[in-house]
């Protein structure tokens, strides 16, 4: 990519690339629950807070096992 658009370009195209990518933490906080609703691959048994089943049993499992 650098050899054929030369450094500034190329450094432009990745800066704005990124620049892109910010607020993308804030929109899957704000509509994750969403996008999980609709998802195939996503569990289904979230408890109320936000946790599957599993992952709250692994986070038990690894409390114990920290102590």
């Amino acid at each position: 990519m650098i050899e054929g658009m030369g450094v500034g370009p190329a450094g432009s195209l990745l800066g704005a690339v990124a620049t892109a990518l910010i607020p993308m933490p804030v929109l899957f906080y704000y509509y994750g629950a969403r996008l999980r609703e609709k998802s195939t691959f996503a569990p289904t048994c979230v408890s109320p807070c936000g946790f599957t089943k599993l992952s709250g049993l692994l986070i038990l499992c690894a409390q114990v096992l920290l102590r």
